[in-house]
């Protein structure tokens, strides 16, 4: 399957939520991605929003969640890959934002 996305610009949006070991999980929804960060705090927004592709981000309800568009499925395929970790659907994530794997 290809995807659509640089390799640097998934690099960029690892590194600056805190790295592969600060992501708990991740997701999307129709056009974000959905985050369940260990340490919240790891994120830096401002160089987040610099990342072509990103339209913006914010932390809501447990999750940071990076806004991409109508692509976000291969930012999230990409990331998976990436990252060596299983899917997680956006109920999984909210699950696990709320039972504090933040």
């Amino acid at each position: 399957m290809e995807i659509n996305v640089h390799s640097d610009e998934l690099d960029k949006i690892i590194k600056f939520t805190g790295g592969k070991e600060n992501i708990s999980t991740v997701s999307h929804c129709l056009t974000r991605l959905r985050f369940v960060l260990n340490d919240p705090e790891l994120a830096d927004i401002e160089s987040i929003k610099q990342i072509p592709g990103v339209k913006g981000c914010f932390n809501n309800a447990g999750q940071f969640q990076i806004i991409i568009g109508m692509n976000v499925g291969d930012y999230y395929r990409g990331l998976i890959e990436k990252l060596n970790i299983s899917e997680s659907d956006k109920e999984k994530t909210k699950v696990a934002a709320k039972e504090g794997a933040i």
